[in-house]
């Protein structure tokens, strides 16, 4: 606490919290004044308020990055490799962090597999991110609440995206009518007369 002229300076490390009581008395003419005033501060941790993905809505196959975003409501730090399990069928994908450190946006750039299959992409859970023996903390080095939105609602990935992992195998198509008007089959080969719509996986049909 320091004291300059009318200024007064109150200095909380980043690990305090707390209330502080300032009184502060005044006497002018014979009559004295007091005012107190009550500063509180909340050490309070960093949530996650959503998650998203930059890619457009649609459907997506074998080898194609999504990269996917976990939103904080302050700046956080990341130490190691945390990672995101994302539902994607028989076997859900784990997908290791890839940037955003110093920001307030995670990102995890999930590459889809084959056998991958999903009608609206989402993590697996609440709980679906994990440290993997790193760190997520904030700059005054409270760690993160990792408690994702509850799947499915608003906040979640698939309330604000609809990715499709429309065939087992990885067909990769923009839109249902382009998959069926261009014969984009369920492993993921192309046919028709114009092949930029469907992405051939080079893999045998399963």
């Amino acid at each position: 606490t320091s004291l300059s002229g009318n200024n007064l300076t109150l200095d909380f490390q980043a690990s305090q919290s707390g209330t502080a009581t300032i009184i502060i008395q005044g006497t002018s003419n014979g009559v004295t004044v007091i005012d107190t005033f009550t500063v509180t501060v909340t050490n309070v941790s960093p949530t996650i308020h959503s998650v998203s993905s930059t890619v457009p809505d649609g459907y997506y196959g074998i080898g194609e990055v999504i990269p996917i975003t976990i939103n904080f409501d302050e700046i956080i730090t990341i130490t190691g490799t945390p990672q995101l399990t994302l539902e994607t069928g028989i076997t859900d994908a784990v997908v290791d962090y890839t940037s955003g450190s110093g920001s307030t946006t995670l990102v995890f750039n999930y590459t889809v597999a084959s056998g991958h299959a999903t009608n609206d992409l989402d993590y697996a859970s609440v709980g679906a991110l994990a440290l993997n023996g790193g760190t997520i903390k904030d700059d005054g080095g409270k760690s993160a609440i990792l408690t994702l939105p509850d799947v499915g609602t608003s906040g979640s990935l698939g309330d604000n995206k609809n990715i499709i992992l429309g065939y087992p195998d990885g067909a990769s198509c923009t839109t249902d009518d382009q998959c069926n008007s261009y014969d984009c089959d369920a492993c993921g080969e192309c046919g028709g007369n114009n092949t930029t719509f469907c992405l051939a996986d080079g893999l045998e049909c399963i």
